[in-house]
């Protein structure tokens, strides 16, 4: 008989994770058995797997790594580092309030606060790139606004990373863009060797802005923690909005802020644990 997994199905704003606990015990999961869990009507259901390991610096607390739905792996997911935050205070793996974490695109600290009735955490990104070649998006040197070519004519994008590759998209009105037809076709596009993740995103004002997100991998998603922040940074660089605004999203609502270009860019919201079972 199978040894059975332990899982933790955690969520923050509607985006949904499986979190898999990798510190106690080996775990090595196949592509096909994540892709199987993710589907919503005869697995789990989730739009990223997350799983928590022991660093390979001695000097950070914990080692997550992010599977999409798909099977991919990911190397940034801002809401998913609040929830694992959540998870280490939960298990007793770790009772300090911050946290520094290691990812395959560098380090990521988390600062947990249960004083309040409602769980928050804030998570700490580094400053976001766009130097074209570092995000990469493959269209020469050049850095900020830039034009691609899709089935239906020229659109204008903002390539940004913040640990994982973005394209930021400015809307008049988000409820009316098609975000699955034109999300999956910038998301696929040949100009990013790593594909991207997606924003549509309206300015509301300079202190808030409107967004809608199609996650690499995943489809349209109800909220993505990376996503707020790129989109943040690019309307910030564009001088479009204030140093901290409110990311309205269909899943709810997060404060992100971002006080000198060369600063880490802090993303505050919720994170929770809606229950734990065995597979």
């Amino acid at each position: 008989m199978r040894e059975k997994l332990k899982f933790h199905k955690m969520q923050s704003l509607g985006n949904d994770f499986m979190v898999v606990e990798a510190i106690t015990r080996e775990v090595s999961l196949k592509t096909s058995l994540i892709k199987a869990w993710a589907n919503r009507s005869k697995g789990v259901g989730f739009d990223q797997l997350l799983m928590i390991e022991p660093p390979t610096d001695p000097k950070v607390d914990f080692r997550y790594r992010i599977f999409n739905a798909d099977g991919s792996e990911a190397e940034q997911c801002g809401n998913g580092s609040r929830c694992v935050a959540l998870l280490v205070n939960k298990l007793g793996l770790s009772h300090k309030d911050t946290l520094q974490w290691q990812t395959t695109r560098g380090l990521t600290k988390t600062v947990l606060n249960l004083s309040n009735r409602e769980v928050t955490v804030e998570t700490h990104l580094q400053p976001p790139l766009i130097e074209w070649r570092e995000i990469p998006f493959d269209q020469y040197d050049g850095r900020g606004q830039a034009e691609i070519k899709l089935s239906t004519g020229g659109l204008s994008i903002f390539p940004i990373s913040v640990g994982n590759p973005h394209a930021v998209i400015f809307v008049n009105n988000v409820s009316e863009e098609d975000v699955s037809g034109i999300g999956e076709e910038v998301s696929h596009h040949s100009k990013f060797a790593n594909k991207t993740n997606v924003e549509f995103c309206q300015i509301v004002n300079e202190r808030e802005i409107a967004l809608r997100i199609y996650e690499r991998g995943v489809g349209e998603t109800a909220a993505c923690g990376s996503g707020a922040a790129a989109a943040f940074a690019a309307s910030k660089i564009l001088e479009k909005v204030s140093n901290q605004v409110r990311v309205k999203m269909p899943g709810g609502e997060l404060s992100v802020d971002w006080e000198e270009t060369d600063s880490e860019l802090k993303v505050v919201g919720p994170a929770t644990l809606v229950y734990s079972g065995e597979i």
